[in-house]
């Protein structure tokens, strides 16, 4: 799944990147956490 991250996440990405993940770790971390959202 592509994400666009809201805050830098160590070892994954920067703010205001696009990123594609494992679509768990967007769902069930990245998205409930504020991380990143949708893209």
């Amino acid at each position: 799944m592509k994400v666009i991250f809201l805050q830098d996440v160590p070892n994954v990405a920067r703010a205001g990147e696009i990123k594609e993940v494992a679509s768990g770790y967007g769902r069930n971390f990245l998205i409930p956490q504020k991380l990143a959202l949708l893209a």
